[in-house]
């Protein structure tokens, strides 16, 4: 989550400090879940100051590749007799940056950006198009959803998924996207579908489950295309789970059965500790195996409870009484 990676001209100070503030600027945006949090002034003033920030960088080089040949050549494999031999692509120079995470979310508290847990629910991506199409896209769109820090599933894309999206059509069916996405599980799926010409791309985007939205994007090119597409559902998905610490905090009350040692006791305690939203945990009773505790939680009810339904250590137990609070089986190490 404070790691980003970005594409530098060289290696002097000019290109790392422009580095650095794009990265940071990446992060940002990857923690908050919202892109217009870099239009603020006080956003601005820290990006300015990423270099304070760096806990650790490096470069990278990518290996100089063979130019493509145009699709329309009459022989993509060889240039035409007498031509000279296309140039290859130069190798692309990038810049990966750690951040320090305790400064930086210091500095993002002190001037209140809202904030996306980290324990974040896989997104289902769908993609449309033929199988070389899906192929093609799905990269761009890994790479799209990778930075900003949502985790990926993929469907298998098998006889169960192909009969449950069967059409007429050669576009999905949301309906049938959300139909087949049961059996994954998941919170939450996304449907991509570009339509590639000439010109342009185009097409609608769809995220569905416990969020919704829809659009169309416009691009000149698939990777921007993706790119949008990604963003404008990411910023839907993140904009109902987004905090701002110190802001509104609750009271919450659980319990977590499987507490059989003090090893487990620890490991449950630490990973309620490193939940972005708890601010204090009190330990109101441990007996027979369950441990009661109450906490202080930043945000709205039922943010803890997403972050817990995300965390695979924690299993909530629904056949709980009325008025006994949430219950969690404890399936940690």
């Amino acid at each position: 989550m404070y790691r980003a990676r970005v594409v530098v001209a060289d290696e002097s100070e000019p290109a790392r400090s422009g580095g650095f503030r794009a990265a940071l600027a990446q992060v940002v945006v990857k923690l908050s879940g919202q892109r217009q949090v870099l239009d603020r002034s006080e956003v601005t003033s820290l990006l300015d100051a990423a270099a304070n920030l760096v806990e650790e960088y490096r470069y990278h080089r990518l290996p100089a590749t063979a130019a493509v040949p145009a699709a329309d050549a009459v022989d993509a494999a060889a240039p035409p007799e007498g031509a000279a031999p296309l140039p290859p692509v130069p190798p692309e120079l990038t810049l990966e940056v750690r951040f320090a995470a305790p400064t930086l979310d210091a500095e993002l508290r002190r001037i209140g950006v809202p904030r996306w847990p980290a324990e974040r629910r896989p997104v289902l991506l769908w993609l449309g198009g033929t199988d070389q199409e899906r192929s093609a896209l799905a990269p761009l769109a890994r790479a799209a959803l990778e930075e900003r820090g949502v985790p990926l599933l993929e469907p298998l894309w098998d006889l169960q998924d192909t009969q449950a999206l069967a059409a007429s059509a050669s576009a999905l069916d949301p309906a049938r996207v959300a139909e087949a996405s049961r059996r994954y599980e998941t919170a939450h799926w996304l449907l991509l579908e570009p339509q590639i010409a000439a010109d342009a791309v185009r097409g609608r985007w769809q995220l569905g489950g416990t969020a919704a939205a829809t659009g169309n994007e416009v691009a000149g090119e698939p990777r921007a295309w993706i790119e949008a597409a990604v963003n404008a559902a990411v910023d839907a998905l993140a904009s109902g789970q987004a905090y701002v610490p110190g802001g509104q905090v609750s009271v919450e009350e659980l319990g977590i059965d499987g507490i059989a040692t003090y090893d487990a006791y620890r490991a449950a305690i630490d990973a309620l500790d490193a939940l972005e939203m708890v601010r204090g945990i009190e330990v109101k009773a441990l007996a027979a195996g369950r441990l009661t505790l109450r906490l202080q939680v930043d945000g709205a009810p039922g943010l803890l409870q997403r972050a817990l339904a995300a965390n695979p250590n924690f299993a909530e137990v629904t056949d709980v009484a009325a008025g006994a609070g949430r219950l969690y089986l404890w399936r940690g190490p």
